[in-house]
């Protein structure tokens, strides 16, 4: 690496921290600023970050390796999580849900939900020891994929490890997220966030000057392009888990469906508890989709680029690193090696704050140290922000491949949680002890299938299928709920009814709409009625906003043509439906 990018590269380090130094006496005054900055940030400001944070170097590089295997079938693999379709979902409705509790965490949302005695205790800690289970295991994910990056460049030029370099990189992100909390978190996102866009330019006007799709017949041919899936493939070795592509695609687009009807967790619903009223919520939602839609013709601009170099890539997940290295200029290639460590910054650090502020609400304060004060509770953030990346870091250095910790992260310590989070907003007679049966059902369900799906891989058979794994824990969760919440004492009628008077949601609560006045409820329903047609905009809007630069890089001027026009018409349906009732909340 020339001296010029490692110049540009620690120019960025020192800023970073020198922002980080400046917020920390902000951040440091008591947990809400530590948290949520005081709910004071402007939406587009915790847009941009979610943004930021949502565009991963890990991430980032898995997809890259399934468009230059699969074509454009490769975008639809990543309704699985890539698209992140859940904010669609955030969008229409969810976004202004999530705002409306008031609370600070997933996890301390179950005492608005399910009332502060019992109930809430343990539907509270079941989600906060769950969220941090998740949190480690997607720290490992992102460890492992900034390592495989780095590996490109670490060996010749310094001698170096990059598992090494990897976890100097998030150890790093440590102090900073530690020092000034969200507000660190989110302006350092922005910054990366004007790097990403960046990065996304530069890449996307290069492979449209440089790269004729055209004279790449060998390996852009028909089925490349072709959007929609064939029920049956053979994948090349390490993509075997999608030969039944047709099937798993339609797998991924349920499971989202069920995911976005269930409210996202983390570091997603932080930005929106921390938003200033439910109609920044939706304006946080549109920036958000919006300048994720940047992603996509980065992607295809790499993968683009690097199917004119073949012989030098050694796997599909080497194309994005071999690409920066080999066709970027010194010093162009620098800065975008600033935007891609940085997008995995903003990824490290927004997990961690998120982490860290489930061990200090719901555990710690919760539970070990009630009369805690504001001091020792950011210094308890500090202490659970550390405690989360070395569990990672150990995680990480004991994985094969990124692919392999995305479909545990997804289908074992994810979708545990998938269920009863649906149910808790739908169901009015699902308590928090069928909440907790659900949760602790499911990850019993998926340990027990990741141990059958080992001793099955290593005598050479059949394995469960990631559709048919989620479909095992759904099952065993739904029934663990049902059965669980009628067979223990119902939530208080008085919780209920401010939860759903609060909230406002769809779903079976007859009950508490009996006890509120006819006009109220009919504003609820016309309400709910609007929410979800606008869900039926906001899912294909999102999907086509993202596909079609994609497409008009690879020159298909009909299909552009035609995604141009379906987006248009999506736009001015959202207008009238979403963005005219929520202007109206100003």
């Amino acid at each position: 690496m020339h001296w010029i990018d490692l110049s540009i590269l620690a120019a960025y380090f020192v800023g970073v921290f020198a922002l980080a130094i400046g917020l920390s006496r902000r951040a440091g005054r008591n947990i809400d600023s530590y948290f949520l900055g005081d709910r004071k940030m402007r939406w587009w400001l915790l847009g941009a970050s979610g943004m930021a944070s949502n565009i991963d170097v890990a991430g980032t590089l898995l997809i890259v390796s399934l468009i230059y295997t699969f074509g454009l079938q490769g975008f639809l693999i990543e309704l699985r999580g890539g698209i992140v379709l859940t904010m669609a979902f955030f969008l229409a409705f969810m976004g202004k849900w999530t705002r409306r509790s008031g609370c600070m965490t997933v996890a301390d949302w179950m005492t608005f939900r399910f009332g502060p005695g019992t109930q809430g205790a343990v539907a509270r800690l079941v989600a906060a020891g769950f969220n941090l289970v998740f949190f480690v295991w997607a720290l490992a994910y992102f460890l492992k994929g900034t390592s495989e990056f780095l590996s490109v460049y670490l060996p010749v030029e310094w001698g170096g490890s990059p598992e090494g370099a990897a976890i100097l990189l998030m150890l790093s992100v440590m102090v900073y997220t530690s020092l000034a909390g969200l507000h660190g978190v989110v302006w350092t996102d922005v910054v990366q966030g004007v790097l990403i866009l960046l990065l996304a330019l530069v890449v996307t006007w290069k492979a449209a000057v440089a790269v004729d799709p055209g004279t790449l017949g060998d390996v852009i041919d028909a089925d490349w392009l072709r959007l929609l899936p064939p029920a049956r493939i053979e994948p090349p070795a390490g993509y075997e888990s999608f030969s039944l592509l047709a099937l798993s695609i339609g797998f991924y687009f349920f499971k989202t469906v069920i995911d976005g009807f269930s409210g996202a967790g983390g570091y997603m619903a932080q930005r929106f508890f921390a938003a200033r009223d439910e109609r920044e919520a939706g304006l946080i939602s549109l920036i958000w989709i919006v300048l994720m839609s940047v992603r996509w013709p980065l992607i295809m601009g790499l993968v683009l680029l690097g199917l004119t170099i073949p012989d030098r890539i050694s796997s599909p997940e080497a194309v994005l690193p071999i690409v920066i290295q080999e066709m970027m200029p010194v010093g162009l290639r620098g800065l975008l090696l600033v935007a891609l460590l940085g997008a995995a910054m903003s990824t490290y650090s927004s997990f961690m704050n998120a982490g860290s502020a489930f061990f200090v609400r719901d555990i710690y304060q919760a539970h070990l140290r009630p009369q805690a004060g504001q001091r020792e509770l950011v210094v308890a953030g500090y202490v659970a922000t550390i405690a989360l990346v070395l569990c990672g870091v150990w995680l990480a250095l004991g994985a094969d491949r990124v692919n392999d910790l995305w479909s545990v992260l997804t289908m074992g310590v994810g979708a545990g949680l998938i269920v009863p989070n649906c149910m808790r907003w739908y169901w009015y007679r699902m308590n928090g002890y069928g909440y907790a049966a659900g949760a602790g059902t499911a990850m019993i369900v998926a340990l027990a299938i990741e141990g059958r799906n080992r001793v099955l891989g290593a005598a050479g058979l059949t394995k469960f299928s990631e559709w048919q794994t989620f479909g095992l824990l759904c099952a065993a969760a739904v029934l663990a709920i049902i059965v669980v919440s009628l067979l223990t004492r119902p939530v208080d009628r008085v919780v209920l009814a401010n939860f759903f008077r609060t909230t406002r949601p769809f779903g079976w609560w007859n009950p508490q709409r009996a006890d509120l006045p006819r006009d109220e409820v009919a504003g609820i329903q016309r309400e709910n009625r609007r929410d979800l047609l606008a869900l039926l905009l906001a899912v294909p809007w999102q999907l086509v906003l993202f596909l079609l630069p994609m497409v008009a890089l690879l020159r298909q001027w009909p299909l552009t043509a035609g995604l141009a026009a379906a987006l248009l018409l999506l736009s001015i349906g959202l207008y009238i439906v979403w963005y005219r009732p929520l202007r109206a909340l100003a």
